[in-house]
């Protein structure tokens, strides 16, 4: 998938970021704090701030909302399949496809 820039700087959602996003964004969080936050998702608030690691963090880069999304498709038809991943954008009701790119073609 290509960069894009979705104007200004993109909010990350801590239901979905993964451990190495999450200990960027805190560096005094380490990997059992970050596994410790990932298994108790999901979280409807971003109400992180009494939280030890958060001290010295960017807690204004978190919003449960998203505005960006990663699409990964499979699908068979017969004895052929095709991957495919999109770049999805929303802003309001409406969502933008920014990049689609095939990963994969079978055919057996």
């Amino acid at each position: 998938v290509r960069p894009h820039t979705l104007g200004g700087i993109t909010k990350i959602n801590p239901n979905t970021a993964s451990a190495e996003v999450l200990m960027a964004l805190f560096p005094n969080m380490d990997d059992m704090a970050a596994e410790a936050f990932i298994e108790n998702r999901p979280y409807n608030k971003n109400n992180f701030s009494s939280q030890s690691w958060a001290a010295g963090g960017d807690l204004q880069r978190l919003n449960v909302l998203s505005d960006a999304f990663t699409l990964r498709t499979h699908a068979t038809f017969g004895r052929a399949s095709v991957r495919e991943e999109f770049l999805l954008s929303r802003t309001g009701q409406t969502t933008q496809l920014l990049s689609r790119e095939r990963l994969g073609w079978q055919s057996q």
